[in-house]
């Protein structure tokens, strides 16, 4: 993390409020990234089908052939957790 404004021992509750910020921040760019990929380029970059044939096989089976069709029209959910667990400075 670049300097942010963090005064040197923040509190607990200041570090929570920056991980709620940097959850949602995370989380809408990689939304935006997921849609971008969906509705533009209709490529799978992220291996959601590699997961797929590794553990729904016989459905991966069944519709490789459709992935990027399929993969344009997925409903993706995005769950964002940052820990902010040490802080300091560095040289």
């Amino acid at each position: 993390m670049a300097e942010d404004g963090l005064e040197n021992h923040p509190s607990i509750e200041k570090l929570r409020e920056k991980e709620i910020q940097m959850n949602k921040t995370i989380q809408s760019k990689t939304e935006k990234l997921i849609k971008n990929m969906q509705e533009k380029y209709q490529t799978d970059i992220f291996g959601f089908g590699e997961e797929l044939r590794r553990h729904q096989y016989a459905y991966w089976k069944t519709h490789q052939k459709d992935w990027d069709k399929l993969f344009k029209d997925a409903e993706v959910h995005v769950k964002v957790e940052t820990f902010i667990r040490r802080i300091g400075q560095f040289k």
